[in-house]
């Protein structure tokens, strides 16, 4: 009695625990449509507010079906066989509402124009681009038009610049102009603006020997090894080149120019980037701040072009370079541009250097390919790919492994990008490379660390 009471007892518990894992999947699928939709719940209410009110103070209202788009698409609004557009006297008032974040204009279709293809290009002939046209604020729009210029909204184009969005439209005929959507929809009134304002000169960046110090110190703080200083001129303009002779490694060169004594003076912006022999660029800085900061890796000794301009005029300019070394697990088999692909995946993630070669290696080109790789329960991952040849608009690389979902992308010089994973009972995962680009071919590797977190 005892055997088949207890394959009995077994038997019901784990039927008990199959229907309470639908019960939780279908809760979690409930609770998850819930949370998507709860922003079309709101619009649907400003919507419906919107349609209320209206109607209260002797309109006849129209609430046209919702409609979904997304940037640069172009939707068309063709309100010319509503009942009553037409009736004298009267207004007509055509409201498009969103959620509060989004960004759209809307403009009046000319009457006789034909709208071939969507979306509209921007200067289509279509499209009214003169005062008529009106952009949103706080994700509402509103055109009113009275009596006889009534068909000049006959047809109204809606272009989207946001990533994307719902937009729902409301037409309503009345004797008199119904006014802003945001008299209605009060909670979207932005307040007044306050002015720009001068924020005046840009900061001073301080002496030239105090602002190496401080490049040196902090370097050396991340790990570099080893530095090297280039003193050159700008020019009368505050642009110059200089070229430099890199050792392998990660590299980040500065480009600090000195600030003149006499005033009044130039303020000092910096830009720079960095060139190989092909002239491909390693790296660039177009940021505000007055040094510029190169971050790039080199599989081996190379030639390097600094060219830099934002100098205050004639003055000394520095360039100073933080080396950083490249980790005996990554190889060079691939060759130079790919080893130092590797290595700037591992800089750009602060990951640790791997202690051993990869144990998945494998090359491909342009577009989206799956690498599916074995791994250990209980080890950590990083996977990494470097550009082979060609040039990369953007690389994204993904890891699938259970219900973990991982992504790293690079749209500015990719020539490295990677992302770390751990297993915990999966004996595979499903890696994702999408390689955007001209002839661009790439390799991917996959280092192990062991047990525990990298």
């Amino acid at each position: 009695m005892f055997g088949p009471d207890k394959r009995k007892h077994r038997s019901t518990k784990s039927h008990h625990q199959a229907v309470m894992t639908r019960a939780g999947a279908i809760s979690l699928a409930f609770v998850g449509t819930l949370s998507a939709s709860s922003t079309h719940a709101d619009l649907s209410d400003d919507a419906g507010r919107l349609v209320l009110e209206w109607s209260r103070r002797g309109a006849a209202v129209k609430r046209l079906a919702p409609v979904f788009a997304e940037h640069g698409q172009s939707r068309i609004f063709d309100i010319s066989s509503l009942p009553d557009r037409d009736a004298k006297p009267g207004c007509t008032t055509v409201a498009f509402v969103g959620a509060p974040t989004i960004d759209f204009s809307i403009a009046p279709l000319r009457e006789g124009v034909p709208v071939e293809f969507l979306p509209l290009p921007e200067g289509h002939p279509g499209v009214s681009l003169d005062a008529d046209s009106v952009r949103s604020t706080q994700g509402t729009a509103t055109f009113t038009r009275c009596n006889d210029a009534r068909s000049e909204l006959s047809r109204i184009v809606m272009a989207m610049r946001s990533p994307r969005a719902t937009i729902e439209t409301i037409v309503a005929h009345s004797p008199a102009s119904l006014g802003d959507v945001r008299d209605v929809l009060t909670e979207r009134v932005a307040g007044v603006v306050a002015p720009r304002g001068n924020p005046g000169r840009p900061l001073e960046p301080g002496p030239l020997a105090e602002r190496v110090v401080r490049f040196e110190e902090r370097a050396r703080s991340e790990g570099a090894q080893s530095f090297s200083r280039v003193t050159t001129s700008a020019s009368a303009e505050g642009q110059g080149q200089t070229r430099l002779r890199l050792v392998e490694g990660c590299h980040r060169v500065s480009v600090m120019a000195a600030v003149p004594s006499g005033f009044p003076r130039p303020a000092t912006d910096v830009d720079a980037e960095a060139r190989d022999d092909d002239g491909r660029v390693l790296a660039r800085d177009r940021s505000e701040t007055p040094d510029a900061r190169l971050d790039f890796c080199l599989g081996d000794t190379a030639r390097i072009m600094i060219v830099y301009g934002g100098a205050a005029g004639v003055v000394p300019v520095m360039v100073n370079d933080a080396v950083w070394p490249i980790a005996a697990g990554i190889p060079n088999h691939w060759g130079a541009r790919v080893r130092g692909g590797f290595a700037q995946a591992f800089r750009r993630r602060n990951a640790p250097p791997p202690s051993a070669l990869p144990i998945v290696e494998s090359m491909g080109s342009s577009g989206a390919t799956i690498v599916p790789v074995a791994i250990e329960p209980g080890h950590c991952y990083f996977a990494a790919v470097g550009t082979l040849r060609g040039e990369a608009r953007s690389i994204r690389i993904s890891s699938t492994i259970g219900d973990q979902y991982l992504r790293d992308d690079v749209i500015d010089r990719p020539e490295g990008i990677g992302l770390a994973f751990c297993s915990e009972a999966e004996t595979s995962a499903r890696i994702e490379v999408d390689a955007r680009g001209n002839s661009t071919y790439w390799v991917f590797a996959l280092f192990p660390y062991g047990g525990g977190t990298p």
